[in-house]
C-alpha cells in the first residue's frame, strides 16, 4: 500500500542534501514499513512504476542477511561455519534408468564459496527471487543404490561415491511473500553437461549384472540433473544455514 508520509519522508532526505551514506542506508518498503538493512550501495530502488525492487545490492551479504532475518526470523551468520559441511542423508532418484538412491553423511565442499547472482522482489506477483552460483561443489557420500525392474525384487549396491558440479545455480523464490501462505521452491541448474564422478566397485557391480539397462553412468549429465530435484533443495538448505540465516530453534 502506498503511504505518502513514508514518501514525503524519503523526498525529504533527498531534498536536504543527504550524504550517499544516509540514502543507501535507507529504504522505504513496497509496503509501507521503512527498514534499515544495511549498505545497498545504491542498488535499492522506490519506483511505483517498476515492479522489481532490490533491497540490497548481491554484493552486500550483511544486507541480504539482516533482511531474511528480519523476513524468516531467524538469527544473521555474521561468519560462514567451516567445510566441509555434513549432510547426513540425502534421497535421490534417476527416472530415465530405474535408479533410486539414499546418499548418507554427504561431505560438501564449496558451499562457503557461492557467489549471490539475484536478490530481488518482484512487487507485482510478490515474489522474492534469490540465486547462488556455486564455481564447482566437492562431494564424497557412502550410497545405497537400487535398480528396480518390472515384476522382480531391485537390484542394491553400496560404496563410496566422489562427485564434483561445476557452475550450479540454486534458485530460492519465495511466492506470495508478504502473506501467511509463503510457498518456497529450490530450482537447481547444472551447465556442466558430464560432472566427474567416481564411485566404488559395490556400486559398479550393478552395471555387470544388468549392463543393457544401466543407464545412470553412460548419461551422467543427465543423471546428476535428475537427481539434483531432491539434492539442490538439500545444498540450498545447507548453505543458508551456514552462510546467511539460520533458525533461533
Amino acid at each position: 500500500m502506498y503511504n505518502p508520509l513514508c514518501f514525503s519522508l524519503l523526498l525529504f532526505v533527498l531534498g536536504s542534501q543527504a550524504t550517499n551514506h544516509q540514502i543507501r542506508n535507507y529504504w522505504v518498503g513496497h509496503y509501507g514499513h521503512q527498514v534499515n538493512y544495511g549498505n545497498h550501495h545504491g542498488h535499492q530502488r522506490y519506483d511505483h512504476h517498476d515492479h522489481i525492487e532490490q533491497p540490497c545490492s548481491t554484493h552486500d551479504i550483511n544486507c541480504i542477511r539482516n533482511y531474511f532475518a528480519n523476513l524468516l526470523e531467524c538469527s544473521p551468520v555474521h561468519k560462514p561455519t567451516p567445510e566441509p559441511h555434513v549432510i547426513k542423508k540425502i534421497p535421490i532418484n534417476v527416472p530415465h534408468s530405474n535408479m533410486s538412491a539414499t546418499m548418507n553423511d554427504v561431505h560438501v565442499k564449496g558451499l562457503n564459496s557461492g557467489r549471490i547472482e539475484h536478490f530481488y522482489i518482484n512487487k507485482k506477483t510478490d515474489t522474492l527471487v534469490f540465486e547462488v552460483e556455486f564455481g564447482s561443489l566437492f562431494g564424497k557420500t557412502w550410497a545405497v543404490m537400487e535398480y528396480h525392474r518390472k515384476g522382480k525384487e531391485p537390484i542394491i549396491g553400496s560404496d563410496y561415491a566422489m562427485f564434483v558440479l561445476r557452475h550450479l545455480s540454486l534458485t530460492l523464490t519465495i511466492q506470495h511473500l508478504h502473506s501467511n501462505h509463503g510457498k518456497k521452491h529450490v530450482y537447481a541448474y547444472l551447465s556442466d553437461r558430464r560432472p566427474p564422478l567416481k564411485v566404488g566397485p559395490g556400486l559398479r557391480v550393478l552395471e555387470e549384472i544388468e549392463e543393457s539397462h544401466m543407464q545412470w553412468m553412460r548419461d551422467v549429465g543427465l543423471s546428476a540433473r535428475e537427481a539434483l530435484t531432491t539434492q539442490g533443495p538439500a545444498y540450498f538448505d545447507t548453505y543458508f544455514k551456514t552462510n546467511i540465516c539460520r533458525s533461533k530453534h
